[in-house]
């Protein structure tokens, strides 16, 4: 008979002296693989089956591992006739003869690790792995970058061997010693170097790990050094567009946030974290830039793509981890992480997915893993946000300090605007420019991406209010364009029982916190009126309408009436809230408690917040008595006077008013000016026409009390 020893006779089939480059880094993994390997023949000496398994793979992938298994042709059918498990003397002879071979081929080996694995090296010696870390580490990598080395694994699986053994006898180690690396609180977990299997979904891995995405993408770059990898993760510093003045109406928050971290440095703390929120393009990334060139710090931004790829969840937390632990190693630095939310928000919005966690499981190692990041973090952090809805309140309890960001008062909006205009040379009427500046839903952010825009495409200013329509109406910005001049408001076409001279006493009144309430029917000028109030006390408007206020989720309409009171607060403007009918409805026929805390929130505003204050409704009827109590001036609106139809058929039309206009007795300036466009676009100019378009206005209202129309 033929002995087994003559059939497979493993030798070195490659000259390592003669080979450069690629082929000699994967040599260097042949070498580390066939150590690995040796390790699980020694391991599972116990396991005659396992062995032969691990002998089945090493035959089938020979070339791949740098070694050759010539079997003679004329013994190739015995081999092959092995359906089960030779004996157990059998594969001991041919496991020391393949030991024996890959003994004597690691033995004469001189590659050099190619560039991946000295990046995985130096990776391993900034996170200080330990020897088992290590070996975890790298045969994780071996496992996803050879296919000959993964075989082995997949073999021992197949002998239902857990991974946890599988890599306990790749590294000749104790699975009790592996397993404690591989926990959740563990140095290659907590630090996202691995993945876990089985909660990432990956598919066939008898080690039950990965390699994360981001160590992957850091693999695919020449880092030789910690400063390439500094300069790979975080990159130049962040400079800042603006100036330390152009938050002065921040002042309060902008200094105490200067003082804080100026405190923290010097106390070197840990967990320092500022949170700054607020709608997009309202300066919150340049607040960060403003506040660290003061400090004289270099702001770094963290959690970004590698290699142009947009990171994931997970990677922006492995990112933001491993961007910390690299700037405690510097002097003056400070960390910007921009939308928290991807990281921070609730199970439902992707936390789970984030960290790895079962959906239908726990929550709260997740909420630990975070907390401890937060409390930990070495690095004084920037965190921002468009919203913190869905962000877990534990999570902002441990923030060092939290400031909302709304758009900037309009003085500061003008001195904006002059800037980004002067920056990209272009010259606007300072009339335009104040009434851009009037609109606050127009955010720094805008105003720096309009005027770049006017300059590269070389156009005139006139071309400002097309291109600020494009943003407003993608983004949903109310934008008042200025055309409606408060200063053209007639109070003698509007109907009110309110003289000229007591207005003016209002508006001259050192009583800032004045409210308003108007009411009438439909189109008789209460909201026009309101602006000229406002016009007249040389402070801005905003405006807001039930839509803008309500919502479906408890508590949160009474947040929107209190934002709303702050945004006028902060921009020294009046807030005027039409269709108040609406949320100020009377309470004994309001069924739901959410509607009374609306009506209580509004009233609690009032007396609350230093600023004029105006509602307009055409339903007094349906409005609360005790809210209306509340307000200084209630002033009804009703249908115009024949002698102010005749002035507004006049005003409107620059014609002598038909006598049969008189006995129109509903018509309001709304009418007029509804008709008067229509008269544009129809091409109208005849007495007679006009009177028409004005009875049909009129024909269009309901449950009048008298007859509607012209009277025989």
């Amino acid at each position: 008979a033929i002995g087994i020893t003559t059939l497979i006779e493993p030798v070195l089939i490659l000259d390592l002296l003669s080979v450069r480059g690629h082929a000699m880094s994967v040599m260097y993994e042949q070498f580390l693989a066939l150590g690995y390997i040796k390790n699980t023949l020694h391991y599972f000496s116990h396991s005659p089956e396992t062995r032969w398994s691990i002998i089945d793979s090493i035959l089938d992938n020979s070339a791949q591992l740098g070694i050759k298994s010539p079997i003679k042709p004329a013994a190739e059918n015995l081999f092959t006739s092995f359906s089960e498990t030779p004996e157990k003397k059998v594969i001991k002879k041919i496991t020391r003869s393949i030991l024996k071979a890959i003994d004597a081929r690691i033995k004469k080996f001189k590659a050099v690790p190619g560039q991946k694995l000295r990046t995985l090296q130096l990776l391993a010696d900034f996170y200080s792995l330990n020897k088992t870390e290590r070996g975890i580490f790298t045969v994780a990598f071996l496992s996803q970058n050879m296919s000959s080395f993964s075989s082995i694994g997949d073999k021992l699986e197949q002998c239902g061997h857990s991974s946890e053994v599988v890599l306990a006898a790749y590294l000749s180690a104790k699975p009790d010693k592996v397993l404690a690396c591989l926990r959740g609180d563990s140095r290659l977990m907590k630090e996202k170097l691995l993945n876990n299997a089985q909660k990432h979904l990956i598919m066939n891995s008898s080690i039950g790990v990965e390699l994360s995405s981001t160590i992957v993408n850091l693999l695919d770059n020449n880092i030789p050094d910690l400063k390439a990898l500094n300069k790979l993760l975080v990159g130049k510093p962040l400079k800042p567009g603006l100036a330390w003045k152009d938050f002065y109406y921040l002042k309060k928050n902008r200094n105490y946030i200067f003082d804080l971290l100026k405190g923290s440095l010097k106390q070197k703390a840990a967990g320092v974290n500022v949170l700054i929120y607020g709608a997009p393009g309202t300066g919150k990334t340049e607040l960060c830039k403003v506040i660290a060139k003061r400090l004289g710090l270099r702001l770094y931004s963290a959690g970004e793509n590698i290699n142009g790829n947009e990171p994931d969840r997970s990677e922006r937390l492995s990112l933001i981890r491993m961007t910390q632990r690299l700037l405690s190693r510097q002097k003056k630095v400070i960390v910007l992480f921009d939308e928290m939310e991807d990281i921070f928000s609730s199970p439902s919005a992707g936390l789970f997915a984030l960290l790895g966690e079962d959906h239908s499981g726990q929550t709260d190692g997740s909420k630990v893993y975070l907390n401890q990041l937060l409390e930990t973090n070495p690095v004084p952090t920037f965190w921002t946000s468009n919203s913190v809805k869905g962000v877990d309140p534990s999570f902002l309890r441990r923030m060092t300090y939290i400031l909302k960001l709304e758009a900037p008062p309009l003085e500061n909006r003008i001195r904006i605007w002059y800037k980004h205009l002067q920056k990209n040379k272009i010259k606007l009427n300072p009339e335009l420019v104040n009434v851009l500046a009037e609109n606050p839903g127009i955010t720094p952010g805008i105003t720096s991406s309009v005027a770049r825009s006017i300059r590269l495409a070389d156009r005139s200013s006139s071309e400002v209010e097309h291109i600020i329509r494009g943003y407003v109406s993608a983004m949903g910005i109310k934008f008042n364009s200025g055309k409606k001049n408060e200063s053209d408001f007639n109070l003698q076409l509007v109907s009110v029982n309110l003289s000229e001279r007591m207005l003016h006493q209002v508006v001259l009144s050192d009583v800032q916190n004045q409210s308003f309430f108007l009411y009438g029917p439909p189109g008789t000028g209460k909201s026009a009126f309101a602006r000229y109030v406002a016009y007249l006390m040389r402070i801005p408007v905003i405006e807001k309408r039930p839509s803008d206020l309500l919502s479906r989720y408890v508590g949160e309409t009474e947040k929107s009436i209190r934002q709303a009171f702050e945004e006028a607060h902060k921009n020294k403007a009046m807030l005027i809230i039409d269709e108040a009918d609406s949320i100020l409805a009377n309470r004994s026929g309001l069924s739901q408690q959410w509607e009374r805390n609306m009506v209580s929130e509004i009233l609690i505003c009032i007396d609350s917040y230093d600023i004029p204050f105006c509602c307009t409704t055409n339903l007094i009827d349906f409005v609360d008595d005790a809210s209306l109590r509340r307000f200084d001036h209630k002033i009804e609106f009703t249908y115009l006077t024949p002698g102010q139809v005749n002035l507004a058929f006049e005003h409107y039309f620059n014609l002598e008013p038909p006598q049969e206009l008189l006995q129109l007795k509903s018509l309001t300036p709304g009418d007029f000016s509804v008709v008067k466009r229509r008269c544009e676009i129809l091409g109208v100019d005849n007495t007679k026409e006009i009177a028409e378009l004005l009875k049909q206005e009129c024909q269009y209202k309901k449950n009048q009390s008298k007859p509607i129309g012209f009277m025989a």
